[in-house]
C-alpha cells in the first residue's frame, strides 16, 4: 500500500499525460490561427493592389469620358460612359462580395467604414443613372455637371477606400 505522503505514480502520469494533450491541443489551435492570420493578410494584401490597379482603371475610363465629353462627339460619349458604368459596377460588386468581407473577418471594427463605403456605391451608381439620363437626352451640358460630380465623388471613395486598405495591411 502506498505511503500517503508518496505520490501516487500512475496519478502523476495521468496529469502528465492530460497537461501534455492539452498543452499540444492549445499550440495546435494557435498554429491554425497563426497560419489562418497569415492566409487572411496575404488576401488582404493580393486585395489591396487588385484594388489599386482597378481605381487605375477606373481612372483611364474617366479620362475617356472626359475626353469624349470635350470632343461632343454622341457617339463616343456614350461609348466610353458604358465602358466607365461596365467597369464601375463590376468593380464595386467584386468588392462588395470579395474584398469588403475578408478585411471585416481580419479585423472587425472597420466594419462601419466598410459599410459606408458599400453605401457610397449606392450612392455613385445613383449618379451613374443621372449620367445615363442626361446621356438619353442628348444634354451635353446636364451630362458634363453630372459627370464632374460623379468624377469628384467616384475620387473621394477610391481615396478612402485605399486608405482603409492601407491602414488594415499596416497592423499586420
Amino acid at each position: 500500500m502506498a505511503e500517503p505522503n508518496q505520490p501516487h505514480h500512475s496519478t502523476e502520469r495521468l496529469d502528465s499525460t492530460e497537461r501534455l494533450a492539452s498543452t499540444e491541443r492549445l499550440a495546435s489551435t494557435e498554429r491554425l490561427a497563426s497560419t489562418e492570420r497569415l492566409a487572411s493578410t496575404e488576401r488582404l494584401a493580393r486585395s489591396r493592389r487588385q484594388i489599386e490597379e482597378q481605381h487605375a482603371a477606373l481612372d483611364r475610363l474617366q479620362v475617356d469620358v472626359q475626353l469624349a465629353l470635350d470632343d461632343g462627339a454622341p457617339r463616343g460619349i456614350e461609348d466610353s460612359l458604358r465602358a466607365l458604368a461596365g467597369a464601375v459596377e463590376a468593380h464595386f460588386e467584386l468588392e462588395e462580395h470579395a474584398y469588403y468581407p475578408d478585411p471585416a473577418r481580419l479585423a472587425p471594427e472597420p466594419g462601419s467604414e466598410l459599410r459606408a463605403l458599400e453605401g457610397e456605391h449606392e450612392q455613385l451608381r445613383a449618379e451613374l443613372d443621372d449620367l445615363r439620363e442626361a446621356l438619353e437626352q442628348e444634354d451635353v451640358p446636364a451630362l458634363r455637371a453630372a459627370f464632374s460630380i460623379f468624377a469628384t465623388a467616384l475620387a473621394e471613395h477610391e481615396a478612402r477606400e485605399e486608405k482603409l486598405m492601407a491602414r488594415l495591411a499596416e497592423r499586420d
